[in-house]
């Protein structure tokens, strides 16, 4: 059980990288670190040898150096996507205001390529790709759905929910 979680958290994070953009999916990203990780190691084993320390903090050094790499990485990553979700999600209440002023019978696509060329940062940014969606032939639902799981807000999910629920009526 333990084992699926973790291959699921694997997969969300591998997912999340993708979907950001990041060329580096989770094993590029994994084998950088494990380099850098092996060179700081190899330097932390030198400095420590260097000092006479005793075995055990010689080798407390160099594994510990070796783990910071990868921990730093995947503690970076998920700082960053947060400060991104939080970015997003400062815009939702403008977007729900600039979404309600559009006259009854607007087509969805005119709203959203509209939210796409506004200045709401990252929000209009992923309003662009929902509006490259709908030219490609996705259902209102799709596009914003899809954007819903990009975002991984669930701020901006309930947001785009409204929209799709003012959209169906």
């Amino acid at each position: 059980m333990e084992w699926a979680l973790v291959r699921k958290k694997e997969r969300d994070f591998e997912d999340t990288l993708r979907e950001r953009g990041q060329k580096q999916a989770l094993k590029e990203l994994l084998r950088k670190a494990v380099v850098q990780g092996a060179g700081l190691s190899v330097v932390a084993l030198l400095v420590a040898l260097y000092f006479q320390l005793k075995e055990f903090y010689i080798i407390g050094a160099a594994l510990f150096a070796f783990l910071l790499p990868p921990v730093l990485h995947y503690s970076l990553r998920l700082y960053l996507d947060e400060q991104r979700k939080r970015g997003i999600e400062k815009f939702v209440p403008d977007l729900l205001l600039q979404a309600s002023v559009f006259p009854s019978g607007t087509p969805m696509t005119k709203i959203v390529k509209y939210l796409g060329e506004s200045g709401y940062g990252e929000l209009a940014a992923e309003f662009k790709k929902t509006h490259h969606d709908l030219l490609l032939g996705a259902s209102v639902e799709e596009a914003l759905g899809g954007m819903a799981k990009r975002v991984g807000s669930p701020t901006l999910s309930r947001a785009l929910n409204l929209l799709v629920q003012g959209y169906n009526s």
